[in-house]
Order: structure tokens, then C-alpha cells, then sequence
């Protein structure tokens, strides 16, 4: 009896063990909110047009902030910040934009690919944002000017997640979903049997 409920108690382990193990793979981790890892402030390309903006990040990476360009030279410029997604998923952020110029005359947005999604061109607005994002495609941020004079945009990201948990498996570890699935009911059909013989005993 003895030997009887410890092999039951060694097999429920082992099972959950093997649930946990194949749910962890199926099922990636969301990290952890900011600048860091793969998404580290030095790993993206910053491309500056008719002047030069400033990027810059401090609390070990918790929030990003960009400056467009601000040379009085009339012209329209912009500066980009931008990374290729080292992986499929989704990315979250919060962002504050703010410039003493008029509005409308500098600018915020995001870049998914060649296209720009503009975000913010007056003094104080601010939202939550939710993109989702393929293997190897770029992503960044734009602070843009239209005549650079007068004061520059600032576009504060913060929050910042990628990727988040998907609620969809990646493809490549679908497959340990049904071995998950008949090892819970193998588990549970050999606990059946077991409790059918002692009650019979």
C-alpha cells in the first residue's frame, strides 16, 4: 500500500514537471518591460535627415527619449530610432510627446517598415500603444520637424515590452501540445485504476 502511494505521488510529479516543461515551451514569457536584451538602447540604428536629434536613455533602460532636429535651417528633417525584431509577437509601449513649438509644426510617430504611423505633433498628448511585429521586420520611432526652428519635439517611450505572451503557440512548438494533452489523461486514467483496485481490495 505503502510502495503503492508513493509510485502514484513520483508519477504525479513527474507529469507535472512534463506539463510545466512542454507549457513553458509552447507558451513564451513576456519580457520584461524596457530597453534591454534584445531591445538594448545601443542595439538600435539611429539615422538622422537635415540635422541632428538626440537619443538618449537613462534608468538602466526603463524609458527612451528622443529629440528631433532643431538646426534653423528652415528645412524639414527627422530623426529615426530603429531595430529589426529579432522575433514574432507583440510589442507595447506608453509614450508622452511635448514641444514648445506651435503644433503641427514637429512631430511623432512610429515606423513598422517603410511606413510611418504618426503618433503626436502637439504639446502633451500621450496614449498606450499595441503593435504586432513579424521576425525581421523593422520597428522604431520618428521625431520629425517641418521647418526645424523654433523648439524641437521630445518623444518619451516608456513602459516598453517585447514581446508580449501570445496566446498563440509559435509554430515551432505547437506539436507538444497534444503530448501534453494525453500525458494529463494517461495520468488520470492510471489514478482511475489504481483507486479501482483498492476500492475492490
Amino acid at each position: 500500500m505503502w510502495l503503492r502511494d508513493r509510485s502514484q505521488k513520483q508519477w504525479g510529479k513527474l507529469c507535472s514537471a512534463l506539463l510545466l516543461l512542454i507549457t513553458s515551451a509552447a507558451f513564451p514569457q513576456q519580457a520584461k518591460a524596457g530597453f534591454i536584451g534584445e531591445y538594448a538602447v545601443n542595439l538600435f540604428t539611429v539615422t538622422n535627415v537635415n540635422g541632428v536629434g538626440l537619443v538618449s536613455s537613462s534608468d538602466g533602460g526603463t524609458s527612451l527619449w528622443i529629440t528631433g532636429p532643431n538646426t534653423g535651417s528652415g528645412l524639414d528633417g527627422y530623426t529615426d530610432v530603429t531595430i529589426v525584431a529579432p522575433r514574432t509577437g507583440l510589442i507595447q509601449f506608453q509614450y508622452t510627446y511635448s514641444s514648445l513649438d506651435s503644433p503641427g509644426y514637429d512631430f511623432s510617430g512610429y515606423l513598422l517598415g517603410t511606413t510611418f504611423v504618426p503618433l503626436a505633433d502637439s504639446n502633451g498628448q500621450s496614449a498606450n500603444v499595441l503593435i504586432p511585429i513579424t521576425l525581421g521586420q523593422s520597428f522604431g520611432f520618428r521625431v520629425g520637424t517641418l521647418d526645424n526652428t523654433g523648439e524641437p519635439g521630445v518623444l518619451t517611450i516608456m513602459n516598453f515590452g517585447a514581446p508580449l505572451t501570445s496566446t498563440v503557440p509559435e509554430p515551432g512548438s505547437i506539436w507538444l501540445l497534444p503530448i501534453s494533452g494525453a500525458a494529463a489523461v494517461f495520468y488520470r486514467s492510471r489514478r482511475r485504476k489504481e483507486t479501482g483496485k483498492e476500492d475492490k481490495a
